[in-house]
């Protein structure tokens, strides 16, 4: 082989190992990324259910919610109508509450919740290990309360978020399809 033989093919794989190092290094870059990412999704998701565990406004908004779905679903066929909601008035802790802002408040937060999914803020597998039955039931409780104050007052994407994550949710469940 004469010398600019050797040299051509010197360079040729000199620079075939330049570019395996680049292209090795930008993976391994990529991946670091994406580990961090993850770490940081995590990291929001377990702050997200630590809140709901110790932050007193948020432990009310439930109690409250609790209440409202006592009240509603006593003896009656679920899903709640706009009907049976519309006017209602709860005490809770000798305070009268709306029905309707207690349950505003409520799927707010979870159209909030669902939300962070979609966007990648939040941890979808840790977000739904935490809460997945109560998200998909309290859905299957008031989804007809949705729907009907969706086509009342024309909001026809009132807590669309929260309703494609419990649809998602809830395949493969017989109980919980909605």
């Amino acid at each position: 082989m004469d010398q600019s033989t050797f040299l051509d093919w010197a360079g040729f794989v000199l620079n075939a190992l330049v570019l395996v190092v680049i292209v090795g290094s930008a993976i391994i870059a990529w991946k670091t990324l994406q580990d961090a990412n993850k770490r940081a999704r995590c990291s929001a998701s377990f702050d997200h259910i630590a809140r709901q565990t110790r932050d007193r406004e948020l432990i009310e908004m439930f109690e409250e919610f609790r209440v409202v779905r006592r009240k509603v679903t006593d003896g009656k066929q679920n899903p709640v109508s706009i009907d049976d909601i519309e006017g209602l008035i709860i005490d809770h802790h000798r305070r009268a509450l709306s029905a309707e802002d207690i349950i505003k408040k409520v799927f707010n937060y979870y159209e909030a919740t669902a939300i962070g999914i979609r966007e990648g803020a939040l941890e979808e597998q840790i977000i739904k290990g935490w809460w997945r039955t109560s998200f998909v039931l309290d859905w299957a409780d008031f989804s007809e309360y949705v729907r009907q104050r969706r086509k009342r007052y024309g909001i026809p994407k009132l807590f669309s978020e929260y309703e494609a994550l419990v649809q998602k949710w809830a395949e493969g469940s017989e109980r919980e399809k909605i």
